[in-house]
């Protein structure tokens, strides 16, 4: 008996019923040509693939649609990276350096890091704040937060706000300590003869640090020399910012500290637990050292190789002895000198002239400014101090926008600080602040700005 062939297509369910030999079977979709009968053309209809065998969905009339993955449910918060915030010792003298890795969530439209002393983090109302962002596309985020103070803990937390008025504060997991104010001794040696400027004993320390293998120096971006001449005493000259530290050789970009603060660094010295004072290149020197000074880096008079201007063996200069480990001995300990001789320099890094700002408490509120100047010389130079509501953005670094207030302007005798006291402000308003350094062409020498912080309502005594 001839096989009996014969497909039927049931256009409801795009079903196939294929009969062979009196069995009828059901086909799944695919691409099969059919034959139909009186033999017009071939009509292409769904491949005919048979159907496992046992399948439950063989008893249906129809064929069901091969089943759609489901979309993945959205991450729950708590499978959300969260933000990190971490910190370290930073690059240059007095600073910390700040990281803030956003994680998961991206829509915060006001990021504020705020700075406290010591161990514990600050609230988001109580700590300086140190840097402000509104852009959560970038992450990380990174700041070098110029604490003021060099060799001591500091601790922060990041304030988040986004769209909906959602807070997340994140504090970070462990503090970190400024960078302390490193110094070293010079190497190779110079005579008495500076050209009648201690600004070039300046300079020559910055060369030796710029080509020192030591990180720690190289990163620093400005270098002063610990040395008096006849118009101004050391001690004058250089800000001491807290630690002082020698940078190590011994151990990778490691320093130890020298002296603790700026009384022990005039006053008290060295001690037995100070170490050695390094050179440039992170080893023990027992080289004399020009510094013109008394113990206590006042100017020692007459001796100061003709305000540095000789090199005759018959004019003399005060030396320290770097490898006096114990007392002032550093400072003036190695004698007069005659100024045709080879001596090395003390150099110490130069912290950058701050601003900082803080809410005054006082029967006016406002806010207190403390200003310190630039340590040098600027014949004629004066500061001067704008501000600008932080709503409004940052004050120009040139202090010449007509869209900055003018606060003081003062002119400084020395590199002690000035505090100023600005009672023109809102109670609870952020503002921030410039202070410019303008020489007596008006040509701009050095500008910074301000810690923006918020003024402290009015208060009565």
């Amino acid at each position: 008996m001839k096989s009996q062939w014969r497909a039927v297509f049931l256009a409801a369910g795009g079903i196939v019923l294929f009969q062979s030999c009196g069995t009828w079977q059901r086909l799944s979709h695919a691409s099969l040509e059919v034959e139909t009968r009186g033999g017009k053309s071939p009509i292409k209809t769904a491949d005919a693939v048979p159907l496992p065998p046992g399948d439950p969905s063989d008893q249906s009339p129809m064929i069901r649609p091969a089943p759609q993955p489901e979309p993945a449910p959205p991450p729950v918060e708590s499978e959300l990276l969260p933000p990190i915030l971490t910190a370290a010792t930073g690059p240059i003298v007095g600073s910390t350096q700040v990281t803030l890795e956003l994680g998961t969530k991206r829509d915060w439209v006001k990021i504020q890091i705020m700075r406290g002393a010591g161990l514990s983090s600050p609230s988001c109302t109580e700590g300086v704040i140190v840097g402000e962002f509104d852009d959560p596309t970038i992450s990380p985020l990174t700041l070098t937060d110029q604490t003021g103070a060099a060799g001591q803990d500091f601790s922060y937390t990041a304030c988040l706000n986004d769209k909906d008025g959602k807070t997340i504060n994140v504090q970070v997991e462990k503090s970190a300590a400024s960078k302390p104010q490193i110094m070293f001794t010079s190497t190779p040696t110079v005579s008495g003869n500076m050209n009648g400027k201690v600004e070039v004993a300046d300079d020559l320390c910055q060369q030796f640090a710029s080509r020192s293998p030591r990180v720690h120096l190289r990163r620093e971006e400005k270098w002063r020399a610990v040395i008096s001449d006849n118009f101004k005493a050391a001690r004058t000259r250089v800000r001491i910012l807290g630690q002082v530290a020698a940078s190590d050789f011994s151990l990778t970009n490691a320093y130890h500290t020298l002296f603790v603060d700026a009384d022990n660094f005039w006053n008290s010295g060295l001690n037995a637990n100070s170490g050695s004072v390094l050179d440039v290149t992170g080893n023990a020197t027992q080289s004399p050292v020009w510094t013109g000074s008394n113990s206590d880096g006042s100017l020692q008079p007459g001796l100061t190789c003709q305000n540095w201007s000789s090199s005759v063996s018959t004019d003399f200069g005060q030396t320290g002895d770097s490898s006096t480990l114990l007392g002032s001995g550093w400072v003036n300990g190695g004698g007069p000198g005659g100024c045709d001789l080879q001596r090395s320099l003390y150099c110490i890094a130069e912290p950058r002239p701050l601003v900082e700002a803080k809410p005054a408490i006082g029967a006016s509120g406002g806010i207190e400014l403390t200003v310190t100047p630039p340590a040098g010389t600027y014949s004629g130079a004066y500061i001067t101090i704008r501000r600008r509501a932080a709503a409004a953005g940052l004050p120009s670094l040139g202090c010449d926008s007509p869209f900055d207030t003018p606060i003081s302007t003062i002119t400084p005798s020395d590199s002690a600080p000035v505090v100023i006291q600005d009672e023109l402000t809102a109670a609870n308003i952020a503002y921030h602040y410039a202070a410019c350094l303008i020489d007596e062409r008006g040509h701009l020498i050095y500008s910074t700005r301000a810690i923006h912080t918020v003024a402290s309502p009015a208060t009565s005594q």
